[in-house]
């Protein structure tokens, strides 16, 4: 059963769980009120029947009532919630005693609770907006502009935080920050020179270009745009530029490819055999397709890996970082992440195989890029998973790790991609 606008529920916690109900609020509603989902707890915790309520994260509780149906709980908490999300808090005040203070110290502006607003010209709307962060007694500013082009955009000129009630801190973000960020900014022809001063190469610089029929300078950003960002939102990018009557970008044969990204990719299918070799020669296995070679292989990882680091020294890895998908590269980029040429070389050569081994089982597969631009399966990231997979052979010992981790990161990825 579910709660309030479905925005929580109250759930049974399964079979061999200690609790026997778990609590799950929206993360969006759990922010936006901390104080309830932290109170909530206590409340329940009185109930008749509840024995043990324990937060398990700041947005799940979990609660222990042998015998009380899901039910029951569910009206109960809803009958406190719909009571309580009237009540009025101490923390409504101070956010309305703040957008006091800012509606003084910024004339010209229109108050509507807690948003400022000043309408510049038919294009372009000011606005100061003020949030809550319960969570950290935080009240949030946010100044920003709103643009009337063919959608509404928002763009972001200053956000700080403070703590509730401080209004010496409050006062000094507003006049010595947002109303001078916003008075620099009084039209969309400013906003524009300034995307153009510090070499913006954003969607809303392409739009803005866009709307002011500067169509091929508009095609160079959105096409930069397109080649930076991931598989999944390049439709997005390609239906904007259709909207805006820009010219057509380059892409790939599939459209959510880059011209590179392809060229990569086929060069990579072509490349795996002789990938394949290459392990065979260095590993001494025969590799043979069986998942008892996997086995072997994950051997050879774990126990020498000094065979790949020094045969590998010199190798010229194939792909970049993007192909290890969003995550891992972002970790790679700030140096969480061991990146080097004779490791991204294993890596790869370890993908072809197990690539192999799946595609022989999963016929209709294919390698792909991912939603994130990691080089998969069928749509699902491999190449991410095999180098976590190497960096544990290389780095613990030889004790804790299971010695078929390759085979199950086989048999997991053949599930995923028959799906």
């Amino acid at each position: 059963m579910t709660g309030v606008d479905d925005r929580w529920s109250v759930t049974e916690a399964g079979p061999g769980a200690d609790e026997t109900h778990v609590l799950a609020f929206d993360e969006i509603l759990a922010s936006d009120r901390a104080d309830l989902v932290a109170e909530v707890a206590g409340v329940v915790a009185a109930w008749p029947g509840v024995t043990a309520v324990e937060s398990a994260d700041w947005d799940v509780l979990l609660i222990t009532a042998p015998g009380v149906p899901v039910a029951r709980l569910t009206a109960a908490v809803d009958r406190w919630w719909s009571r309580a999300i009237g009540e009025r808090r101490p923390w409504m005040d101070a956010m309305d005693r703040a957008a006091e203070t800012v509606a003084g110290l910024a004339p010209g502006h229109r108050r509507d609770g807690w948003e400022l607003t000043r309408v510049r010209d038919a294009e372009l709307t000011q606005v100061i907006t003020l949030d809550q962060d319960l969570r950290r007694e935080s009240v949030l500013i946010r100044a920003g502009l709103r643009l009337s082009l063919p959608e509404r955009e928002d763009f972001t000129v200053a956000h700080e935080a403070i703590g509730f009630g401080d209004d010496a801190a409050l006062g000094a973000i507003i006049t010595g920050q947002v109303l001078p960020a916003l008075e620099a900014l009084p039209s969309v022809d400013a906003l524009l020179d300034r995307f153009r001063r510090q070499r913006d190469e954003s969607l809303l610089h392409a739009h803005v270009l866009a709307s002011r029929g500067r169509l091929g300078e508009a095609r160079e950003i959105y096409q930069r745009v397109f080649e930076r960002c991931q598989p999944r939102q390049r439709p997005h990018v390609l239906r904007l530029v259709a909207e805006f009557g820009v010219p057509p970008l380059s892409t790939g044969t599939h459209p959510h490819l880059t011209v590179g990204e392809e060229a990569v990719l086929a060069a990579w299918q072509a490349g795996t055999a002789e990938r394949i070799s290459r392990l065979r020669e260095l590993s001494g296995l025969r590799l043979g397709g069986t998942r008892r070679s996997l086995d072997q292989l994950w051997g050879r990882l774990r126990d020498s890996p000094e065979l790949f680091r020094d045969a590998l020294a010199g190798a010229a890895p194939a792909l970049p970082a993007s192909f290890y998908g969003a995550h891992t590269r972002h970790d790679i980029e700030a140096g969480r992440a061991p990146f080097d040429p004779w490791h991204r070389e294993t890596v790869e050569l370890l993908t072809a195989y197990l690539g192999r081994f799946v595609l022989g089982r999963a016929r209709d597969a294919r390698w792909d890029l991912a939603a994130d631009g990691e080089l998969g399966l069928a749509g699902h990231g491999l190449l991410s998973r095999v180098f976590a997979l190497t960096r544990a052979a290389f780095a613990a010992p030889r004790e804790p790790l299971h010695p078929r981790r390759l085979r199950r990161l086989a048999n997991d990825t053949i599930l995923r991609v028959r799906r």
